[in-house]
């Protein structure tokens, strides 16, 4: 019963053997012997089948009242009691040794009987023990004699012998059996790794091995067994045998993988979110009428239940510019903020820089042949990677003419928008530059003008009108006649200055919501240009903002940061620089709220980019080839593809994961 039971926990595949262990000879013990001692024939077969299989004396079988015979002058039956020994303290033990043979009506010691040299009435088939007057004072003589007592330790000693042996080689197949499949989910999950780190498919038309159709992961499979004995002959044994059969080759086997991998990559991500406490939001969404601020607050609060993240922690948000997303009084951020209310919204930098210009292009009211935009973005995209390099360079080359520079400044602004690196005090200073750069491009117009004539070769503009178009006058307009302008004035003022004017004005109002934040943060990037009595005011307003993160031990802390960031390089005074020098030095101890606010900090993002990637990875791993994949497996795909450095990180093979069920 105990091997049967051993042999339930061995893995799919492995097979229940019958132990042959020559030393017991137990091979020979394949016929059960009769449980009655006094039919017993004692040999080494014998021997080795009841060091297995103890034999229990079943007290209720024995009818005691045809036990009697004559003991000399009296009649006696074997007393029910001689199979209990009563201890000196009153505790009551069962004599598991002390066998009743039904055909010679007496008493056997099953040790003694199999393991003793010197016979006794219990050891002794031919003298036994029948004779019932003082039977209990002869058993209690012999359990407490030294024979019996040799006869316990032998038997003792080959049991343990026996049972380690079995043991040892149930333990050793199945440690056999458990490096074979453990080899072979090691080449199953590298191989589910590089198909979802790159966001490729998985399937094929049919899972046959050996055929064309069979896709990605089959296929992947197949190459590494070209070079891989262990893994080609598995696929050779195991490979196309049909459901009922386990191979961890299939389909189901292969998608239950990518949900574990995913839940485990998604704890590692909830567990660093834990550790660093603070967390922004970055929500992007396709664009649909049906999506509310109240349905959006709805699954996000639910995610962070069933993830164990506290909303209270939040401290930054960033969205699209949709109403339904950034509204101060219904959007999401102002539903957030009711459960955090130091959740700042931060708008998204580089889409509003982008609607910065589109409001630019718009406001003017002259027409554009829509051909001539079809023929500009048709080029742009053919050589659009060229392009790029080329900004690059234009933007960097001091010696080119700030004609030529003007467009890569303003394309090379958006990107560093859109880096992962950047902070909100970059965000300001970059709006403030390129404001200052577009202003400087309002007194620029007769160079550009002269720049569009030049590679034209035209000088007149296409609506010089021969003559003033009467407007007519509505009662309660006034009787002075309005100006109309036409040429180059009318480039200049009705084209020209309304976009650098729309521009600035747009700039201005989008930077505003950056300049509060970086204005309650910015001091402590200025520490060593700033006088005390100024840092510890805007200490004291920051405290008074973030009350339930610091206490007013804070204002202290920074002036005497500040010494400390007199020895600084000015590339650690940076807000990452600042943050990673306090974390990474004993000073953290001494700096507790001033790493706190950093912290705090460092979590507000300045861009939407990372969910506008989200949904490029989304895009890529669900095409059209793939529009029936589930909605579990489509957010597994995607997670393992977007987090794909932390997927190649996990040691897959380590306990952790073991108790994860990976490779167990």
């Amino acid at each position: 019963e105990n091997v049967e039971n051993e042999n339930n926990l061995l893995l799919p595949g492995c097979e229940p053997t019958v132990s042959t262990i020559t030393d017991n000879n137990l091979e020979e013990s394949a016929a059960v012997p009769d449980l009655d001692p006094a039919k017993w024939k004692i040999n080494s077969s014998l021997i080795n089948y009841f060091i297995l299989n103890q034999p229990i004396q079943d007290v209720k079988k024995i009818n005691f009242n045809k036990t009697g015979r004559m003991c000399g002058k009296y009649f006696r039956k074997l007393p029910s009691s001689i199979f209990i020994r009563t201890l000196h303290n009153g505790q009551i033990t069962n004599r598991e040794w002390l066998l009743y043979s039904l055909s010679a009506n007496a008493l056997f010691c099953f040790q003694c009987l199999l393991f003793s040299n010197k016979k006794s009435n219990l050891g002794n088939l031919k003298f036994r023990l029948k004779n019932w007057g003082k039977c209990e004072e002869k058993v209690k003589f012999h359990e407490e004699g030294q024979q019996h007592g040799e006869s316990i330790r032998i038997w003792f000693s080959r049991t343990q012998k026996t049972v380690t042996s079995i043991d040892k080689m149930l333990h050793e197949e199945m440690k056999s059996k458990l490096d074979y499949w453990t080899n072979v989910l090691h080449r199953v999950i590298a191989t589910i790794t590089f198909l979802a780190e790159r966001g490729l498919p998985f399937r094929g038309k049919n899972n046959e091995f050996g055929s064309v159709h069979n896709g990605n992961y089959m296929g992947c499979l197949e190459i590494i067994a070209k070079f891989d004995p262990f893994l080609s002959e598995h696929i050779f044994k195991y490979g196309n045998q049909g459901k009922g059969n386990v191979s961890y080759l299939s389909s189901i086997i292969c998608d239950e993988f990518l949900s574990l991998m995913n839940n485990l990559v998604l704890r590692k991500i909830v567990a660093e979110i834990i550790e660093a406490k603070y967390f922004s939001i970055i929500v992007d969404s396709t664009p649909d009428i049906r999506h509310k601020g109240e349905q959006m607050e709805e699954a996000l609060i639910d995610k962070f239940k069933k993830l164990d993240i506290d909303i209270k922690n939040c401290r930054g948000q960033a969205y699209d510019n949709a109403s339904n997303m950034s509204g101060r009084y219904n959007g999401l951020q102002a539903r957030i903020k009711k459960y955090s209310k130091n959740a700042n919204f931060v708008p998204y930098a580089a889409h509003s820089l982008n609607l910065i210009g589109s409001n630019a292009a718009e406001i003017t009211k002259e027409g554009t042949r829509w051909s001539s935009g079809y023929e500009v973005c048709k080029a742009l995209s053919f050589g659009y990677k060229n392009v790029l390099q080329v900004l690059q360079v234009l933007s960097e080359d001091n010696t080119q003419q700030p004609s030529t520079r003007h467009e890569a400044t303003f394309d090379s602004t958006s990107k560093k928008l859109q880096s992962t690196n950047i902070d909100l005090s970059i965000v300001v200073q970059l709006y403030e530059s390129l404001e200052k750069y577009i202003l400087d491009l309002r007194e620029m117009f007769d160079n550009f003008l002269k720049d569009s004539q030049e590679l034209s070769g035209k000088s007149a503009f296409s609506w010089e009108e021969t003559r003033k178009k009467k407007r007519t006058a509505f009662y309660d307009d006034s009787n002075s006649n309005s100006t109309v302008h036409i040429g180059k004035d009318k480039m200049k003022k009705d084209i020209f200055y309304v976009i650098i004017d729309t521009l600035c004005s747009n700039l201005n109002e989008r930077k505003a919501a950056y300049l509060v934040i970086n204005k309650n943060f910015g001091f402590l990037f200025d520490l060593n240009r700033s006088d005390t009595l100024s840092i510890r005011q805007s200490a004291l307003n920051i405290v008074s903002i973030y009350s339930e993160d610091l206490n007013t031990s804070f204002v202290e802390e920074v002036i005497q940061f500040k010494k400390i960031t007199e020895s600084f390089h000015n590339n650690d005074l940076s807000m990452n620089g600042l943050l990673k020098k306090l974390s990474n030095s004993p000073l953290k101890a001494t700096f507790p709220n001033v790493l706190i606010i950093l912290r705090i900090f460092a979590c507000m993002p300045c861009t939407n980019a990372s969910g506008e990637r989200s949904f490029s990875v989304l895009r890529r791993v669900k095409n059209y080839l793939r529009s029936t994949l589930s909605q579990d497996k489509t957010s597994s795909l995607s997670l393992l593809s977007i987090e794909n450095e932390m997927l190649r990180s996990i040691d897959w093979s380590s306990n952790h994961c073991m108790k994860c069920k990976l490779l167990a």
